[in-house]
C-alpha cells in the first residue's frame, strides 16, 4: 500500500535531476509540487534548457535547487573545445617534427588521422539544450546511489511517492524503474522520461547516451531520407516508406543497453499513474512549426496546459 508520508532517510539516497524547458506557470507547478510532496532531503539538480524568463526567475529563486544556466553551459562547452583544440594543435606540431623518419604509408596515415580527429564545438543554445545530452550532463554530476529524472511538466500529486520508489528499488534490486512506452514504428520501446529512476553507478557503467538517434537498416533508405528536408516536428507517418528506420527517443538507447546487459528493468506499478499528472504532448514547446501535422492541436493543448498550471499554482499557493 502506498505510504502517505515521506521518509527523509530513504530520499537522501536519491538525487533528482531535470531539464527545465517549459513556460513559467508549468515550471512553477512542476517543481513546486515536487517540493510539496517530498521530504526535501534529496539534492535537486536542474538544467535550464530554454525556460522563459518567468521560469528561469522561479528556478533561480529556489535555494533548494542547484541550477545550471544554459548560457553558462554553452560557455563551458566552448572553453572545453578551445582547450581540446590547443592540445591537438600541440600534438600535431610534435608529430610533424618526426614525419621525416616515417615511411610514405605512415605519413599518409598521419595525414588521414589529422583530418578526422578534431573536437566538436557547441555553437548554439539549440545544440546545448538537446534533452538527451542535458541528461548525460546532469547524470555525471550525481553522487548518490539513485537518480530520479523528472520532466518539468509533471505535477506530483501525493506525498510518499519518492520514498516508496527508493524502498522498492532497494528491496528488489532494481536498476531502471519507470513507465513503459511500447514500440511503434519507427519509435523503439523505452521507459518514459517524465519520471524515471535509475541506479546511478549501473547506468553510468553502460557508457550509453540518453540522446535520440535515428538509424536505417537499409543504406538506400538512409540516403533517401537524408536527401529530403523535414520540419522540426515529425510524426510517425513520415516513416511510412522507411520500413528499416529505427528511432530511439530520449533514454531509449539506455533502456535497450540496460536490457542487453542483464540489468533489472522494472515497470512502475500501474496504480502509480495516479501519483503524477504529466501534461505531455510537448506542452513545453514555446513554438510550433506549421509543417507539423498536429500543429493546431498542439497549440490548443499547450494553451490548456498553461491555464491548468496557473489555476493549480494559485490553488496550491505556489508563487513565483
Amino acid at each position: 500500500m502506498p505510504r502517505a508520508t515521506n521518509d527523509p532517510s530513504l530520499e537522501a539516497e536519491v538525487t533528482i535531476v531535470g531539464a527545465a524547458r517549459d513556460l513559467g506557470p508549468i515550471v512553477r507547478l512542476g517543481y513546486g509540487s515536487l517540493r510539496n510532496t517530498t521530504a526535501g532531503s534529496s539534492p535537486v539538480l536542474v538544467a535550464d534548457n530554454g525556460c522563459d524568463a518567468e521560469g528561469r526567475a522561479y528556478l533561480s529563486a529556489q535555494q533548494w535547487i542547484r541550477l545550471f544556466p544554459l548560457e553558462e553551459r554553452i560557455t563551458a562547452s566552448h572553453q572545453e573545445y578551445e582547450a581540446a583544440a590547443r592540445v591537438l594543435a600541440s600534438l600535431w606540431t610534435e608529430m610533424g617534427a618526426v614525419q621525416l623518419s616515417l615511411t610514405a604509408a605512415e605519413r599518409r596515415l598521419l595525414t588521414l588521422l589529422q583530418s578526422r580527429v578534431h573536437p566538436e564545438p557547441v555553437s548554439s543554445p539549440e545544440d546545448q539544450a538537446q534533452l538527451g545530452q542535458t541528461i548525460d550532463f546532469l547524470l555525471a554530476q550525481v553522487r548518490t546511489r539513485y537518480t530520479v529524472l523528472v520532466d518539468s511538466d509533471v505535477e506530483f500529486l501525493e506525498p510518499g511517492w519518492l520514498s516508496d520508489l527508493v524502498e522498492m528499488m532497494n528491496d528488489n534490486d532494481i536498476d531502471l524503474f519507470g513507465f513503459l512506452e511500447p514500440a511503434r514504428h519507427p519509435i523503439q520501446e523505452r521507459f518514459a522520461t517524465f519520471v524515471l529512476a535509475m541506479r546511478t553507478a549501473k547506468i553510468l557503467a553502460l557508457d550509453c547516451s540518453f540522446a535520440t538517434s535515428l538509424s536505417f537498416g537499409a543504406p538506400a533508405e538512409a540516403t533517401i531520407w537524408h536527401s529530403r528536408n523535414y520540419g522540426k516536428f515529425l510524426d510517425t507517418t513520415a516513416f511510412t516508406d522507411f520500413p528499416t528506420a529505427r528511432f530511439h527517443d530520449t533514454a531509449a538507447q539506455v533502456y535497450e543497453s540496460a536490457r542487453a546487459h542483464g540489468l533489472n528493468c522494472t515497470e512502475f506499478p500501474s496504480q502509480w499513474r495516479r501519483r503524477f499528472l504529466h501534461l505531455e504532448h510537448m506542452a513545453w514547446a514555446d513554438s510550433t512549426d506549421d509543417s507539423y501535422a498536429g500543429a493546431d492541436a498542439l497549440r490548443h493543448h499547450r494553451h490548456r496546459a498553461l491555464v491548468y498550471a496557473r489555476a493549480r499554482c494559485e490553488l496550491l499557493g505556489i508563487s513565483g
